[in-house]
This record gives C-alpha cells, sequence and structure tokens, in this order.
C-alpha cells in the first residue's frame, strides 16, 4: 500500500508552486487508520491537507483537513471508524489498565497513557476514541 499526504498552500515555500507532498510506502499490507502531524513555526506550514491512498491502483482522497492555523499546532486526519480496542490491557504493578480505565481519568490519565507503547504500538491505536485529541 503505498499512502501520500498531500500539503496544499504551503506558507513560505514559494518554489514549490504553493504544493508538498508526503508519503510512505508500505512492505506489507497494513491498515492506516490516520494520520498525524505537528507543525511547528509561522514561517513554513500548511493551511489545507489532502490524504490519497493507492485503492486497487487508483488514487483516492480518503480524508481532509481545512484552515489549518500557523503555529505549534497538533493535527491528526482520521478517516476510518474510531473504536477502542474492548480487549486492551496493559498491566502496571499488578494493576491492569483499559481504554475505559483511561477513559475515566479524565485528562490526567489521557496525558499519562495515550502517548505510551504496548508490545511496540502506541496505545492511542488501542484506544483510538479515547485518545483521539491526544
Amino acid at each position: 500500500m503505498i499512502i501520500f499526504l498531500h500539503i496544499i498552500y504551503v506558507i513560505g515555500r514559494p518554489n514549490i508552486g504553493g504544493y508538498f507532498w508526503i508519503g510512505m510506502r508500505f512492505n506489507e499490507v497494513i491498515t492506516v487508520k490516520c494520520i498525524e502531524l505537528q507543525q511547528i513555526g509561522d514561517n513554513h506550514y500548511g493551511t489545507e491537507w489532502h490524504v490519497e491512498a493507492d485503492q486497487a491502483g487508483s488514487w483516492a482522497k480518503v480524508a481532509e483537513k481545512k484552515n489549518i492555523l500557523p503555529g505549534k499546532e497538533h493535527v491528526r486526519i482520521q478517516w476510518m471508524p474510531c473504536e477502542d480496542d474492548s480487549n486492551f490491557v496493559k498491566g502496571r504493578g499488578g494493576r491492569q489498565r483499559t481504554c475505559q480505565y483511561i477513559k475515566d481519568g479524565r485528562d490526567h490519565r489521557k496525558k499519562k497513557w495515550c502517548n505510551k507503547r504496548k508490545g511496540g504500538k502506541s496505545i492511542k491505536e488501542f484506544c483510538c476514541k479515547t485518545c483521539e485529541s491526544f
């Protein structure tokens, strides 16, 4: 699978005609549900992002995000339904942490747990609904 993030209206890069492409090629078939990026600064940033994916040999837009402002902004573009994994459990100190546990703690637990990893995979991927704003 190949997926591209098509960033348009890139401020500060007039020599590329206002467009910028970021691409990634995967060695195996995977399901990509979202893309997260963080822009830093006021001189170089995209105001509109389009996500395109190669689907059966044709490029198709799968998501977009518009009206992105300059500065330090974390942007998440998601195009597949997000559901927390009801089987997710992360043990710590004999206690079992679940997506529901993280959700019930409001922002302080989300801040603590959503950026951690389990088995090489981000907890955000297991608890995507709970962690969608982190």
